[in-house]
């Protein structure tokens, strides 16, 4: 949230606050997407709507791939996919 001046963010305290991390909100945000609001991305059934979710993470993860090709500088990073197992992107 950001302060009443809006210039920078408050510190959040909440209880979860050291089990946060940008790999766990962005799965959450990926199954509210698809699951809420009975709006289902597969349109009929659960199952296709869980598949078009690991259909756009390997997607997500094919175009960071290759985007990661393109910066001069070496980097690597380790992501958990939604099944648990992890994906490295990197330029090395």
């Amino acid at each position: 949230m950001p302060n009443t001046e809006g210039r920078s963010l408050n510190v959040y305290n909440g209880s979860d606050a050291n089990s946060l991390s940008i790999n766990g909100e962005l799965s959450k945000l990926a199954f509210n997407i698809s699951f809420g609001h009975r709006i289902h991305a597969g349109i009929h059934f659960r199952s296709s709507t869980l598949y078009s979710i690991l259909l756009g993470e390997q997607v997500a993860l094919s175009v960071l791939q290759d985007r990661a090709k393109s910066y001069n500088e070496p980097f690597s990073i380790t992501i958990t996919k939604f099944d648990g197992t992890t994906a490295t992107i990197s330029n090395q």
